[in-house]
């Protein structure tokens, strides 16, 4: 059994996804193919870096936001 099913959603986040990435790279694209990447790279260092420093004030071994629709969706059942 699939546990997420592809489809409407996923091709959704999918698009999102690549247009996020594709409005990131904007200024990168237009440099020669080593800075280019470079520039990327750098780019997903800090990300990475910042999302790792951002999980380092969390509380629970989940993340908040998960955590909280967890909340928001045991009230509903309640």
């Amino acid at each position: 059994h699939d546990i997420f099913k592809g489809g409407m959603a996923c091709a959704t986040v999918e698009n999102r996804m690549a247009k996020c990435f594709n409005a990131i790279i904007l200024d990168a694209i237009k440099k020669p193919l080593l800075a280019m990447l470079e520039d990327i790279r750098l780019y997903m260092m800090e990300m990475f870096f910042n999302l790792k420093m951002d999980a380092h004030k969390w509380v629970h071994d989940v993340c908040p936001r998960l955590i909280k629709k967890i909340d928001e969706f045991s009230i509903g059942i309640k």
